[in-house]
């Protein structure tokens, strides 16, 4: 019998990517968005025996797939483009102004997730690999890396107190 444990909180999250050695560091805001996209979507992350897996809830039995937290941004940032596209296609036609306001709630804060988002992934192998794929093409082309490219420690922090009065209002 295998030892599944539901992840739920934000700690849980952050405690189970310590525990798989991950090079990936959150806050708890951020933890906290990955697990609201997870369970919007009507999934959820489980640890089994040491293997982060994520398990579609929407099902009885519902599929289980090992997943990295590579794999987990990944995902959320693609959600997170889906529902921003379909947000600021009302928000630029909406059928009246009641429909504008409530989308525009929506996309401002979809948007704020994706500050969150950009900087989460950055930190992931798709980050780094396209990282590495534009200082290659800078590097052909003879120019040095711009310092928007670049990715500093401090960086995944730095907006998280602002990001969380943003939630607050």
């Amino acid at each position: 019998m295998s030892d599944v444990y539901e992840i739920k909180q934000p700690s849980e999250l952050l405690i189970t990517i310590n525990a798989l050695q991950s090079e990936i560091k959150l806050s708890k805001e951020d933890a906290q968005v990955i697990l609201g996209y997870m369970q919007g979507h009507d999934f959820m992350l489980t640890l089994d025996d040491g293997k982060l897996m994520r398990v579609d809830i929407s099902e009885e039995n519902g599929q289980r797939v090992p997943y990295t937290m590579d794999e987990v941004i990944d995902l959320v940032c693609e959600w997170n483009y889906e529902q921003l596209e379909e947000a600021r296609a009302v928000v630029d036609h909406p059928k009246d102004f009641a429909e504008y306001c409530e989308y525009k709630f929506t996309y401002d804060a979809l948007k704020e997730d994706e500050t969150a988002l950009n900087q989460m992934f950055a930190q992931t192998i798709y980050g780094r690999d396209v990282r590495n794929v534009a200082r290659a093409m800078i590097g052909q082309a003879g120019g040095q890396m711009p310092e928007a490219l670049a990715v500093h420690e401090d960086m995944k922090y730095q907006d998280a107190a602002h990001r969380e009065e943003g939630r607050k209002r």
